[in-house]
């Protein structure tokens, strides 16, 4: 197996765009080199529809118009969604793309990141008061992971006091 067996024509390519629909060739492949060959032929394709739109050889995807928008539905399908949802990978990823696609990519991210931590909070809210100093740290957690411990933690819990502790924040500097 050779990674040009994993080339894609142009309709293929849109094909697994929209509809996750995989050329037959590659059905037989079940590794990280289809998932490598899907992403990379996704991402060149997008950003040629992005850069080419009035040449009429690239069609722009009815659920993608921007290289973030498809690396988004890559983590949707459980493609490289370890690499994919890694800041640090993802920005020099995005690096090689246009501007406007990386502050949209980070954008969802942190919306994400303040979406799950929103959550948390109105879990906790329906329990009861909830300390100031344990809402500071809820809203300034940054890292997804901790975050989705956490939204877990609040979903289970009966008592702000049970959710520190599923949440692994008892023997943290929690200032009450």
């Amino acid at each position: 197996m050779h990674v040009y067996d994993f080339r894609m024509t142009l309709d293929e390519t849109v094909q697994y765009i929209e509809r996750n629909i995989l050329p037959e060739r590659f059905e037989i492949y079940t590794n990280e080199m289809r998932d490598y060959a899907l992403t990379a032929n996704g991402i060149t394709y997008m950003q040629r529809a992005v850069k080419n739109r009035e040449c009429g050889k690239y069609i722009m995807p009815a659920n993608a118009s921007t290289v973030a928008e498809f690396l988004g539905l890559l983590i949707e399908r459980n493609i490289f969604v370890d690499l994919l949802t890694d800041k640090e990978v993802c920005d020099m990823t995005m690096a090689q793309f246009s501007r406007d696609d990386m502050l949209i990519y980070q954008g969802r991210e942190e919306g994400r990141t303040e979406g799950k931590a929103e959550a948390v909070m109105e879990l906790l809210e329906d329990i009861g008061g909830i300390p100031d100093p344990l809402r500071n740290l809820i809203m300034e957690q940054t890292d997804g992971k901790v975050l989705r411990k956490w939204l877990k933690a609040a979903a289970r819990t009966r008592s702000i006091e049970e959710f520190e502790e599923l949440a692994g924040l008892v023997n943290k500097e929690i200032a009450k």
